[in-house]
C-alpha cells in the first residue's frame, strides 16, 4: 500500500496522471485515473474537506455510494471518509 500525505489548504489538491497539474499524481498507466481526475481543497467555513470530480472519464465515488460524483459539483466530506478514483482499487482517505 503506498501512502502520501499533502497538507490541504484552500487551494485544490489535484488528483491524476497529469504531472504538470496534479499534486497527487499516478503513473501514467493507471488507467483508472483520468490525467485531472478530481480536487480535494479544506472548506474554512464548513470546517469539511470538499471534493470534486474534475471531469473523469471513470468517476470518482465515496465509500460506499453507488453513483459517482456529478462532475464539477463540490461534496462535503469527513476526515476520515473514503473516495475511489473510479471503480478501481485506488482509495484515498483524507486524515489529520
Amino acid at each position: 500500500m503506498l501512502m502520501r500525505s499533502s497538507e490541504l489548504t484552500d487551494r485544490p489538491t489535484f488528483i491524476g496522471r497529469d504531472p504538470t497539474v496534479c499534486d497527487v499524481c499516478f503513473p501514467d498507466d493507471t488507467t483508472a485515473v483520468s490525467r485531472i481526475h478530481a480536487s480535494v481543497r479544506w472548506d474554512e467555513h464548513l470546517e469539511k474537506c470538499v471534493l470534486r470530480d474534475e471531469g473523469s472519464m471513470n468517476g470518482t465515488y465515496l465509500e460506499g455510494a453507488r453513483s459517482a460524483l456529478v462532475e464539477g459539483e463540490d461534496v462535503a466530506i469527513d476526515v476520515g471518509q473514503t473516495f475511489y478514483l473510479g471503480r478501481s482499487e485506488l482509495a484515498l482517505r483524507i486524515v489529520r
